[in-house]
Order: structure tokens, then sequence, then C-alpha cells
């Protein structure tokens, strides 16, 4: 009987210990998720203006362009 007692708080503990460990782990992963997801956000961001940046200079120059189209007729 004593040694089902240590075998059974012995899996106990082991059970208990990685229980803990697979919950550190699924935090650090859902940090290292959270700070890949902010990363990406950010790029996005940046992105995003790069884009309105582009949009703005095709505008003017689609404008420059009928000011020359007008001025030629």
């Amino acid at each position: 009987m004593h040694d089902f007692s240590s075998i059974l708080n012995a899996l106990i503990s082991f059970a208990t210990g990685y229980f803990v460990f697979r919950l550190k782990s699924d935090k650090n992963s859902h940090n290292f998720l959270k700070d890949d997801l902010n990363r990406a956000d950010k790029e996005l961001y940046q992105k995003s203006k790069e884009i309105e940046r582009l949009n703005n200079k095709i505008r003017r120059l689609n404008d420059e362009i009928d000011k020359l189209k007008r001025g030629e007729q």
C-alpha cells in the first residue's frame, strides 16, 4: 500500500508540475502572439500612411496632368 501511495503522490506531483508548466508556457505564447500582433499592427499603420502619402502624390500628379491638358487645348 505504501508503494501505491508513493506512486500516486509522484504522479500527482508530476501532473501538477506539468499543468503549471503548461500554464506558464501558454502565457508566454500569448505574450509572444500579442507582441507579434502589436508589431504587425504598427507595420500596417506605417504601410497605410505610406499608401496615403503615395495616393496624395498621385492625386497631385493627376491634377498637374489635367492642368497641362487644359493648357494645351
